[in-house]
Order: structure tokens, then sequence, then C-alpha cells
């Protein structure tokens, strides 16, 4: 037997559960504008109804004073939210995409929440006066309120003043088809109102609490159900409304009993007052109601149909509306769509004729052009196609290019099978082939060579390619010469290289001998003169043995004949090697010389130490040469996990930017004034610029004319 005390507990949970399969149902559906703002207000009447709850529960006065001032947090919170979701809900605006909205939601049911739950101090809430009073069986409070109490109900009337004046807003200025949904929204809103405004004012109570949450339970049932069931704010149902009022095409709805259900403006604009109001029998007469009547009775959608009135083409098409449960009879309304096809066939008429204009152009074109399907027939041939093939047109087309007629090869002499031809790999790849010259034999026996170009597409026929066909016979004649040439050429400079690594090698021989014998002689008692005599004949041909070393270095370059060592090696070393070889060198000349090493360079390298010192060695000496006051900095980087970068930079005479591309060619210097007071070869930066792209590196100049020149060397070289 149900306890008829428990009968408020019971109602207030029961609606509490309510709320929350309210919940479970939005939270599973689509997204509406405001929905997150919703879904708080509903919590937070869940919240409400739970806290009174317990309040009617509850026994004592204190008690139920505690649980009242537990409600607060939803009772705060639902006029704000609410506030926000018909805000988000009515303008389609983004609200909750703001957290500054969101702290503005829950400020004041934070400072409500504080002022109530603090009571016990000040009592300005709950005044000392609440006292339980008993009523039928049921004990509930007589509340005091306090003036914080008419503060809280005041912020609370501000807000639901505010979801009044939205709702009664978006009922008058609402586009026609929304109105009455806003409008029902806007009554049942005010029913909690009216149920709060009589709860503080009069007293009214249900089981002798505030009725205003059990009131929006019953609002905001009313509208989770219309947002579930009807879904009149969905997008898809807006956009299917939208769509068939402002469809540019005619759209008419009429059942199968011939009357108008409804229809768009544009029908109206099409076929003006003719057309009659919903519910009215349909016109008669006309191609356009004689089709509609023709089909009435059908099952299926009939085929569309283009008739001409006043001038214009009108194509109709029928979309049967068939029944939920099918009886005897399907279809129960037909949708008549009228579409103004008159610039569609003016367009239709302007491609026929641009057709026959490109298929003008093609036939008198200097390149032949196939149009072949996808099972390989060809469609299409050209004038020029005819003159490259050697065969006519009637031919052409009643092969496919499958037929043994067509004997194409490759240049190298190799025949092609048919999956081979540059169209069945288009057709196969589904992408562009490009210039693939294969050679024709034509009927005669001779050979021509041709450039393809495959392009697959696909029409309303299905995949096609089309391909067009270039006679460069002529052309790969040339470009064979040519290659003739270069590769004559290319013979000639090897021969030179070797020439110069032979002559290089026999005149070593003798210098060695004159080096040796210019050594010995300087080992003896000799007079002053005939000592400088000596000095002057081992300088010189120290000076013609490093221009030998040169010269044969460059031909092993040129010739791709050098070989490199991979030994462990330190770059710190190197710099070292640098410092001593060049070092007296930069002081007899007055020049400031620094040579600087980073720190992991002590880490060993894998590579050809040799090589790598003649790079740096040949870049400090330009710099020392053709720098006459300042200084020269050589910098060994060997960064861990970094290639090796050797830079040089001096305050020279610096080269033109223009010219900085040529410092790298044999025998160039950057001023040709300056071989005279200069020697050299003209060969150590092109040496380190074969040296540095055989080991993978990077040479790279910055210069300034009258500044000075930076050069600096990459190179991967890996760790030992």
């Amino acid at each position: 037997m149900i306890d008829l005390a428990q009968t408020p507990v019971l109602f207030a949970l029961g609606n509490a559960a309510a709320m929350a399969v309210l919940v479970l149902g939005l939270f599973a559906r689509a997204f509406f504008n405001g929905k997150p703002f919703f879904l708080v207000t509903l919590v937070a009447v869940i919240w409400w109804l739970c806290a009174a709850a317990l309040e009617l529960s509850a026994e004592t006065r204190d008690a139920k004073l505690v649980w009242a001032q537990a409600t607060w947090p939803g009772i705060a919170l639902v006029p704000a939210a609410w506030a926000m979701f018909l805000t988000d809900f009515c303008f389609e605006t983004r609200h909750d995409r703001d957290r500054r909205y969101w702290a503005a939601v829950f400020a004041a049911p934070v400072v409500v929440t504080l002022l109530a739950a603090t009571n016990g101090w000040h009592w300005a809430f709950y005044g000392q006066g609440t006292r339980l009073v008993g009523d039928s069986g049921l004990a509930y409070n007589d509340y005091e309120h306090g003036p914080l109490f008419y503060l809280a109900a005041a912020f609370l009337y501000v807000a639901l003043i505010y979801t009044v004046g939205v709702l009664a807003y978006a009922s008058l200025r609402a586009q026609v088809l929304y109105r009455p949904f806003f409008r029902t929204l806007f009554f049942v809103t005010l029913i909690p109102l009216a149920g709060n405004f009589g709860y503080v004012v009069f007293g009214l109570t249900i089981f002798g609490f505030d009725p205003t949450p059990f009131l929006f339970v019953f609002t905001f049932l009313l509208l989770g159900g219309i947002l579930l069931v009807s879904r009149v704010l969905d997008l898809d149902t807006i956009g299917c409304e939208v769509l068939f009022r402002n469809a540019l095409d005619a759209v008419i709805v009429y059942g199968v009993d011939g009357t108008l259900s409804g229809c768009n403006d544009a029908a109206r604009d099409l076929l003006g007052p003719a057309l009659g109001r919903a519910g009215q029998p349909l016109p008669r007469g006309g191609p356009i109601w004689d089709y509609a009547a023709r089909h009435i009775d059908d099952d299926e959608a009939p085929a569309p149909h283009l008739v001409r009135m006043e001038g214009r083409a009108i194509d109709m098409r029928l979309i049967p509306i068939h029944r939920p449960l099918h009886r005897r009879v399907r279809v129960m309304g037909w949708v008549l769509t009228l579409r103004d096809a008159t610039d569609l066939l003016q367009l239709s008429d302007a491609l026929t004729e641009e057709r026959d204009h490109l298929v003008n152009v093609m036939e008198s074109s200097g390149i032949g052009f196939f149009i072949i399907a996808a099972d390989g027939r060809i469609l299409y041939a050209n004038h020029e196609a005819e003159k490259i093939t050697g065969r006519s047109q009637k031919d052409i087309l009643s092969w496919g290019i499958d037929r043994p007629v067509w004997h194409l090869v490759d240049l190298d002499g190799k025949k092609l099978r048919p999956e081979e031809y540059p169209a069945a790999q288009a057709l196969r790849s589904g992408s562009a082939v490009n210039n693939v010259r294969v050679a024709l034999v034509l009927p005669d026996g001779s050979r021509r060579i041709i450039s393809i170009n495959a392009l697959p597409f696909t029409d309303s026929e299905g995949t096609k390619v089309v391909c067009s066909v270039t006679d460069v016979t002529e052309e790969e004649r040339a470009t064979e010469a040519l290659r003739a040439q270069i590769e004559r050429a290319e013979a000639a400079n090897r021969a030179k290289s070797q020439f110069l690594a032979l002559m290089s090698h026999e005149i070593r021989t003798p210098l060695n001998g004159v080096l040796g014998m210019a050594e010995l002689l300087s080992d003896g008692q000799l007079a002053p003169e005939q000592a400088r005599k000596v000095d002057v004949i081992r300088n010189s041909g120290r000076m013609l043995l490093d221009m030998l070393n040169d010269v044969l270095d460059a031909a092993r370059l040129d010739g791709g004949e050098m070989r490199l060592e991979t030994l462990a090696f330190r770059p710190a070393d190197i710099a070292a090697q640098i410092d001593a070889a060049f070092a007296q060198q930069a002081e007899e000349k007055g020049l400031e010389w620094e040579v600087f090493a980073s720190a992991e360079a002590d880490i060993e390298r894998l590579g050809d130490p040799a090589r790598v010192a003649q790079i740096l060695r040949n870049l400090a000496s330009n710099a020392i040469k053709f720098t006459e006051t300042g200084v020269v900095t050589v910098t060994v980087s060997a960064r861990k996990g970094r290639p090796v970068v050797l830079t040089v930079t001096d305050t020279g005479q610096g080269v033109e930017e223009a010219r900085l591309a040529q410092l790298m060619e044999p025998f160039w210097q950057a001023d040709r004034s300056t071989t005279r007071r200069h020697s050299g070869s003209g060969l150590g930066l092109t040496i380190v610029a074969g040296l540095s792209r055989i080991m993978g590196g990077d040479v790279r100049f910055k210069s300034t004319p009258g500044e000075g020149t930076l050069a600096e060397v990459t190179l991967p070289l890996p760790e030992a």
C-alpha cells in the first residue's frame, strides 16, 4: 500500500526521472543551436527536483531548510541557461563556443548559491521566522523570505522576462512557417513564470513546495517532445522547406484525386492565377495538365517530357509520393517539376556547334588525332592520322588497336605488344601518358618515328582515350646527329684529359730529377750567387710540379678517374696542417691569419684526409694570393651529426656576383690583369668543385667587390 505522505516525494522524483529520459534522448539527437545550454537547463531542473524531493522527505524544520538551500544551484541555473538556450535557438547563434558566455551563465548561480548556503550566518535569505507546519498529514516549511531571497528572485525574473521577450520577438518576426511554434513556446514559458510569481507573492505551493520546477518540467517536456518528434528546427527539415520554397524550378504537389496540395513561388510565377489555390482541382487543358492527367493513375515515375509553351522549352518530370502502407493504390500523390530548359537547349546547340568547330580544327591540324574506346575500337581519326599511318580513314576505323596491321616497335627495334601501346597504358592507369616515342612501320616498309600522347576521359558512353600523334622522324634524326656530335666532343675531351695526364706523368719524371739535383747542389759549398740561382731552380721546379699536379688532378676529375680513400681522420688535424703551411706566407705578406676548429672537430670522420686538406689548401692559397691587406680566416666546423663545413673568408679584391659562377671554370681568374702578378694554373677552384662533388658535398661563394669573399664547402663525411 502506497504511503500518501510519500506522494509528493514520488511526484518530484518522477518529474526528475522524466527530465533524465529527456536529457538522454536529446543528447543522442543531432545537434541544434542552443543544445548545450538546453541540456544544462535540464540537468539544473533535475538537481532542483531531486533537492526538492529530499526537502519534502525531511521531517524537521532545519533539515528541510538545508535541502531548500541545496535547491538554489538548480533554481538559479535554470533561467540563466534557459535564456542562453533561447538566444541561440531563436537567433541561430553559437554562444556555446565562447567561454565568456559560459562564465556569465554560471556566475550568478554561483553567487546566489553562496548567499543561500551562508544563510545560517546572516539569516537574510531565509529568516529565523521560518517554521514547520502541517497540512493534511504533510509537513512543510512556511519560509520567512529575507531581502537576499528577493534579490535572488529579482535575478531570476530578469532572466525569465528576457526569455519571454526573446520568444515574443520570435513569435512576431520569425518566418510565417515557424511563428506557430514560437507562439506555442511563448505561452508555455509563461506557465512556470506565473507559477513562480504566485509562489513568491501569494505563497502558492504544490505539496507545500515551490511549483516552479514542476511547471518547468511541463514546458521542457513539451519542447523536448517537439524537438525529438517534429524536428521543427532541424537543418535538414528547414533545408527541404527552403529548397522547396526557393527552388528555381516550378514545383507542384497534388493528390491522386487531382486536387492541388501546394506549390512554390516559381510555380506561381510560371503559371499565374490559373494554377488556383490549395484544395482546388488542377487546371485542365494544355500540355502540362494533359501530361499530369495522363499519368495520375500510374504506379511509377513516367519518362521526362519536353513541351513548348509561349516560346519556351519546359522540361516536365513527375515524382510519385508513395503511401506508407501499400494497398490497392501505391501512390498517394505526385510532385510535378517544371524546369525552363530553353537555355539548356540553346547551350546544347552551342555545344554542338562548338563540337563541329573542334572537329574542323582537328581535321585541319598538322597533328594526328585518334579517339579509342575502352575495348580498343578506333572511333575517330582525322586527316593527318591518315597521312601519318599511310592508311585510309575507312581502314583505320574498321580496325582496333590490337590488330596486327599496326606494327609498332620501340626505338631499339623491339616489337611492342598491343597492351604496351600508349593508348592501352592510359586506359589501364587512368592517367595521361606523354611523349612516348616509337617507330611505326608503314605499309610500304618504311619507318617513321612518332610521338604519342594519350589522355583518358569519360563520357556518357564510358571511358575512352584521345591520342595525339606527331611525326618526329626529322627531329629524331637531328637529335641523333647532335648526340653523335656530343659523343665525339666527349671522346675528344677524354682524349685531351688522357693526354694531359700522360704528359703530366712524363714531365714529372725529368722534373723530379731536376729538383733532386737542385737539392744536392744546395747541400754543397756554394757561393752566395750560386746558392741564389739554385734556390730559383728549386722554387721554379716546385711551382711547375704543383701546376702539373693540378693539371693531373683536373684531368682525373674530368675523366671520372679520381679515386678517393676512406680513412679515419680528425678534421682538427687538417686545420692544424693548414695553419702550419700558410701562417708564414700570410705573415710575410702582412696579413692577419686566423685558423679556428670547432670543439667537435676532434671527433674522427671517415673520408680522404689528403683530398679534404687539398680542398682547404686551395681555398686558403687563393685567399692569401688575392688579399693585399686585412685578414684571412679559416674555419673547420664538424658538429656532431652534421656535415663537415670548411669556410675561408678574406678581405681581398672580391668578385662581382654575376661572375661568381665562373670561379670554378678551368683556367679562369677573377681579374685577367692579375695573371702577371699572381702565379697559378687557374685550376685550384675547379679541383675544389670536383673533389666536393665526388664527396657528395657542395661549394658556395659569396663575394662583394672591394670587400672580400667567403668560400664555404660542405662535405657529408660520416663519423668513424
